[in-house]
């Protein structure tokens, strides 16, 4: 079987793939072309099989934070530029919107995950923003992603003052930790934000 947006959106992957194992059914065709890529200026980060199979990010995140209990814990595979995440939940892909813990259906295949990132990569992964803020800023490193200082959901705003590079470790741990405190209110709700070194 053919995958002509997978295999266009691997084709432009800044990095050279490594082959890895397949582990979950959906990803098959990602991984047995890729094992980890970049598209372009590196707004898509691919894990590692290994780390997929290991649940590294997975476990980061929904370890942390009572996040989705609609659906069972997914399998983060990828990341974009500002470490929102994809999985597979129930056999579909999903989108995670870490700062709120949101998760929505995003596409039912693999084929159809890479269509939809080719279809529009700045709405999709942030491509044109870190694009842009590379170019003020450098490129980023290995394992980071673009991270708000003031979170976008206590009005942080979307500008390269705001933005900085963090690993998507750290992004992870610190972003379940606000999930897990308001998941709970109300749109809108006033919250005290306490920063402590």
């Amino acid at each position: 079987m053919r995958y002509p947006n997978l295999e266009a959106l691997i084709g432009t992957s800044a990095n050279p793939a490594r082959v890895g194992l397949p582990y979950i059914p959906v990803l098959d065709p990602l991984y047995r072309m890729t094992g980890e890529c970049l598209l372009r200026s590196g707004s898509l980060w691919v894990f590692d099989p290994d780390a997929v199979r290991a649940g590294t990010f997975s476990g980061l995140y929904w370890d942390s934070a009572d996040v989705a209990p609609d659906i069972r814990r997914p399998s983060a595979f990828a990341a974009d530029a500002f470490g929102d995440l994809y999985a597979v939940a129930d056999g579909i892909i999903v989108k995670v919107e870490t700062e709120t813990g949101r998760t929505e259906p995003f596409a039912e295949t693999v084929e159809g995950w890479a269509s939809a990132i080719l279809a529009d990569p700045d709405v999709e992964l942030g491509e044109g923003f870190l694009r842009n803020w590379e170019s003020h800023r450098g490129p980023l490193s290995a394992g980071q992603r673009l991270y708000p200082r003031r979170p976008f959901i206590f009005g942080g705003e979307f500008d390269l003052e705001n933005i900085v590079a963090a690993t998507l470790e750290e992004m992870l741990r610190f972003r379940a930790y606000i999930v897990e405190q308001t998941k709970d209110l109300p749109d809108g709700a006033r919250v005290m934000f306490h920063v402590v070194d």
